[in-house]
């Protein structure tokens, strides 16, 4: 099965086409055809500039981490977004995974940063009310 990408928006209950390439595709679909669908929503890149001014500010203001790249690498790890490798002497390691654009959809990154922002507030910032920190 050939698969096809088509923008849709919601309107209601119903969903329509955002642009004529996804008003083609669905035009191939016989009527009352059945069709998978995978739902993507496209990431927010406000979100992201948010998550690493916070990152940021706690950095500055905790001094517990050299810089905001490497408290997100421990907030990966805290959330559990890792790997286990095996190295070659046996010993085994958390491998940090990626939560770039292209690796993850905007709905897995709203969880991750749900959970990083808790870890802050609960963990780092000794339960400081999350509107806080965001602001």
């Amino acid at each position: 099965m050939r698969s096809s990408t088509a923008l849709l928006r919601r309107v209601g209950g119903m969903f329509h086409p955002a642009d004529s390439h996804a008003a083609e595709i669905l035009r191939k679909i016989p009527q009352r055809g059945t069709v998978a669908v995978r739902v993507l929503r496209k990431r927010n890149p406000e979100q992201l500039a948010l998550y690493w001014r916070v990152l940021d500010k706690v950095v500055e203001s905790t001094g517990k981490w050299r810089t905001p790249e490497e408290l997100h690498l421990a907030l990966k790890v805290a959330t559990g977004r890792v790997d286990i490798v095996r190295l070659l002497d046996g010993r085994l390691i958390k491998v940090p995974d990626s939560v770039a654009f292209d690796q993850m959809s905007q709905d897995e990154f709203q969880a991750y940063m749900d959970a990083a922002t808790r870890i802050l507030c609960d963990e780092v910032l000794g339960g400081l009310e999350l509107e806080e920190l965001l602001a």
